[in-house]
């Protein structure tokens, strides 16, 4: 496959996804899920010059991360439009840059072909609810969905570090470009950064090191002073002790098989397969 017909296949799916998120949200003005208005308050907090004081407990510092309420107060900022307003209908435009990060994540690690593929699976194979728990595209603007962009961005750098590409060399702004991604999305969630690290440490632990320290530098403004407020205390132990139920190892050991089921699965053996027969395809 050409790189210009990759490229029209990927436009064309991307706006398949994004055309009925739009259309399903024009004229709303407030989410659909408490999680929403959770990030709307960070969002006013931070376009009312509070910086990451806690929009919920007075006094208190903010615990989650900001990035994409920080990116809403600012285009709410430019725009002039409410909150409310910039949080809903941005979702389905920030959302979109998920699976095109994925696709250029894809297509350094196995190559143009397969990467189709797979970005066509990750926005059209079904899949099950919550959508806020799922890694594919929504128009509605979660954190943890949103946050799939940086991840995929990270990652896709990542294949480039010195230790990951076939020739041992790469660009010297390599390793702390990615420890800057690495940084920015434990900024948009928290749970993407722990996986993208878990990653590096597990395929490349002695890459891993350096990037770390970039981004550990880059979350040092959010994470130092929550930790010389609370030294690791947590007040509000709720959120900790909610578990999904698809994810318990139960569920994961004992399978619904669902069709949806059926097809990752298959998917999964697929991919696997191909990789091992024709190897990475690093840029």
């Amino acid at each position: 496959m050409s790189p210009n017909a990759a490229n029209w296949i990927l436009a064309t799916i991307v706006v398949a996804a994004m055309v009925p998120g739009i259309v399903a949200l024009r004229g709303l003005e407030w989410p659909s899920d408490p999680d929403g208005f959770r990030d709307i308050a960070i969002a006013q907090a931070i376009q009312d010059g509070r910086g990451l004081a806690d929009p919920h407990y007075a006094g208190e510092r903010a615990w989650y991360s900001p990035l994409v309420p920080g990116v809403v107060a600012l285009i709410s900022t430019m725009t002039g439009a409410e909150i409310p307003v910039t949080f809903v209908q941005l979702g389905p435009w920030l959302n979109a840059l998920a699976p095109i990060a994925f696709f250029v994540f894809v297509r350094r690690l196995v190559g143009l072909t397969p990467s189709v593929f797979a970005t066509v699976a990750f926005l059209f194979l079904p899949g099950r609810p919550p959508v806020w728990a799922s890694a594919t595209y929504t128009p509605w603007l979660f954190p943890s969905v949103t946050a799939q962009a940086v991840l995929y961005a990270t990652l896709a750098t990542w294949t480039g570090t010195p230790e990951h590409t076939t020739t041992g060399r790469s660009p010297i702004w390599r390793v702390p470009l990615t420890g800057l991604l690495l940084g920015a999305t434990f900024w948009a969630h928290s749970g993407a950064a722990v996986f993208a690290a878990g990653v590096m440490f597990l395929t490349r632990p002695k890459a891993a090191f350096p990037v770390a320290l970039v981004a550990s530098a880059v979350v040092s403004p959010f994470l130092v002073p929550l930790f010389l407020e609370y030294r690791l205390g947590v007040l509000n132990r709720v959120p900790g002790t909610w578990h999904h139920e698809p994810a318990t190892l139960i569920a994961v050991l004992l399978p619904s098989f669902r069709v949806s089921d059926i097809l990752h699965l298959a998917a999964a053996v697929a991919g696997t397969v191909w990789i091992r027969r024709h190897g990475s395809a690093q840029a």
